[in-house]
Formats: structure tokens, sequence, C-alpha cells
């Protein structure tokens, strides 16, 4: 009679690596949908977490914006956005953190357009994932 014998072995997983990225301090100048200014462009090779965006209205008006999770090769559109039409108050900032976090793959654009170009200005920060 024979015996089979099984070998338990433990597979170590892939390591991940990760390190901050910042989202440059940008003016937002696009107002539509169709000329949706790009923010950041997650890199071939690389996935990102979008973890933080920084909004300032520096305008003495209310402003609303939008910002999308763009897939390579396409535009800005409803099926796309992380926040649309969402109202900024006159001279004020906010941290957008809260409807963030999620994982985007190589290729895609985080794109913003707001109500009235040259007002709004944004910044943030994600993790790449390598």
């Amino acid at each position: 009679m024979m015996t089979q014998e099984f070998i338990r072995q433990q597979v170590e997983p892939a390591a991940v690596r990760e390190r901050l990225i910042p989202i440059d301090h940008v003016l937002i100048t696009a107002t539509t949908m169709g000329t949706a200014q790009t923010i950041f462009t997650v890199p071939q090779g690389k996935a990102f977490i979008l973890r933080s965006l920084m909004i300032s209205n520096i305008s003495g008006s209310n402003v609303t914006f939008s910002v999308h999770a763009v897939p390579a090769g396409g535009s800005a559109a409803n099926d796309n956005a992380l926040m649309a039409g969402v109202v900024i108050k006159a001279n004020a900032s906010d941290d957008l953190a809260p409807y963030l976090g999620k994982f985007y793959k190589a290729g895609y654009t985080i794109r913003v357009f707001a109500s009235t170009t040259g007002v709004v200005a944004m910044d943030g920060f994600g993790r790449e994932v390598f």
C-alpha cells in the first residue's frame, strides 16, 4: 500500500511597494466637461490610490466644480464623475478626502473643471503602488 505525503510550502506574497506622490497645486482654467483639465495621470506600470484633494475658491462668488476619473484613452463623462456640480462657497477651501480612496490602473487621468475659469485651485496626493 502506498501512502501519499503532501508537503506544505509557504508561499511568500510578492513584495508591494508604495510611495506618496504629490498632485501639484494648479489653478483650474477648464470650464466644461469637454475641456476638463488633467491634474494627474497614473504612470505606466503603476497603480494609484487617490487619497487627498484640497480645493480652494479664491473668488467672491460661489463656484461649482466636477472631478472625473477617466480611463486611458477616454474623456470626462457623466459615467466617470467622482463629483459633479459640487458647490464651493466664495473664499472657501475644502478637503475632498472623505469622497476619495479609489484605486486606479495605469493610464487613468484625474480631470477637473469649474464653472468659472481661474478661481479654483487644487492640489493633493496619493499613493503610487508598484
